[in-house]
């Protein structure tokens, strides 16, 4: 049976595609091949290879996702990770207001988040990870600027531990290849920021200047090495208000910084026994005590390239002076006591005497 003018069928390409095909009269079909009538080879052949067809259009469809499903997905990727940076920068603006740091530290902050993001190559998604990672970029470029933020205080902004802190900042500059350095702005940094906590307004930069030279001959008298930079500074903006005639609440200060009242305590103690011991030879040094040390800063560091030599000198001869180790010491003597043999005003009966008048008492 010839097939009629409106039969048509699927006929699948080489390519793997699919077109129609309309059965023909003349014994050729539309697809131009003369073996090809149109006409199916067999009764019910058509409708196994139309069947057929559209199950091989499914499957490629359903292995073969469209363009727009990728699409889709980058778009969402990019709107998940463009929340996340926004909240890191809601995250910096908050620490920032806290920390009374100026706005100009803010987007370098945030550059360093995304250049760090990048090399990573992810953005961390757990509110802790963003909190370290806030945290170590903020500590790293106020360090670089020169801002005064020592670590602890910033640790306690952000909500984090120290030793948290301390693993991100470094984390960070090992990726980026950054290294810190304390220097000379940051101590000038935190001294204004000191001064202006307790809004100082007269003789303010004197002090400032006063509490740098202080730091300076604790430096040369190694007390700053290895230890934590921020609560010897404070003790020497302590020494150097009290010359002033100013007095300091150590416990905002210790709370300020972030430390206790107990350390703060004990580098003032440390700085004032050094001053003590730089002035001690002079013919008034008898007078100066670590109480009254504040009286005398002003003396020791203006003369303190003069102080430091002078003090290695009478420390050199006054060991000088002492006999070598080794060498018999005299016991002591009991308070009273008198040398019989090498006394001569002492007669023999004066000795007698005394000694019955001591049985008698005893």
């Amino acid at each position: 049976m010839a097939a009629s003018s409106s039969e048509q069928r699927l006929v699948q390409n080489a390519d793997g595609s699919l077109r129609i095909v309309h059965a023909g009269s003349a014994g050729t079909g539309d697809s131009g091949n003369p073996d090809d009538t149109g006409a199916p080879d067999d009764a019910g052949g058509g409708d196994a290879q139309l069947a057929i067809a559209e199950t091989r259009v499914r499957l490629r469809v359903d292995a073969t996702p469209p363009q727009s499903c990728y699409r889709g997905a980058e778009l969402w990727a990019n709107y998940d990770a463009a929340t996340r940076i926004s909240r890191c920068k809601d995250a910096i603006e908050r620490v920032c207001r806290s920390v009374c740091l100026q706005e100009s530290v803010r987007e370098p902050t945030l550059a360093l988040l995304v250049r760090h993001c990048q090399l990573l190559g992810r953005i961390p998604r757990m509110a802790v990870a963003l909190k370290r990672l806030v945290g170590g970029c903020l500590m790293v470029m106020s360090a670089k600027q020169g801002l005064g933020v020592p670590m602890p205080e910033m640790a306690a902004r952000v909500g984090l531990s120290l030793s948290e802190l301390k693993r991100s900042t470094w984390k960070v500059c090992k990726a980026n290849g950054i290294r810190l350095a304390q220097n000379s702005s940051q101590r000038q940094a935190l001294l204004t920021r000191i001064a202006d906590f307790f809004q100082m307004r007269r003789q303010r930069g004197v002090v400032c200047d006063l509490a740098s030279k202080i730091w300076a001959m604790a430096e040369r008298g190694w007390i700053a090495t290895g230890r934590t930079w921020a609560p010897l500074l404070a003790a020497c903006f302590v020494l150097a208000a009290r010359a002033y005639y100013f007095t300091v609440d150590l416990d905002s200060l210790s709370k300020f910084i972030v430390t206790t009242e107990g350390t703060l305590n004990n580098r003032i103690r440390e700085v004032s026994k050094l001053l003590v011991s730089l002035v001690s030879f002079m013919p008034w040094g008898y007078m100066v005590t670590q109480e009254n040390v504040h009286c005398y800063v002003i003396f020791a560091v203006e003369f303190s390239d003069l102080l430091f030599p002078a003090g290695k000198e009478f420390r050199s001869r006054s060991q000088a002076a002492l006999p070598p180790p080794g060498s018999p010491r005299k016991r002591p003597r009991p308070k009273g006591h008198r040398d019989r043999e090498r006394d001569d005003s002492v007669s023999e009966e004066d000795t007698v005497l005394s000694d019955m008048y001591s049985d008698d008492t005893r």
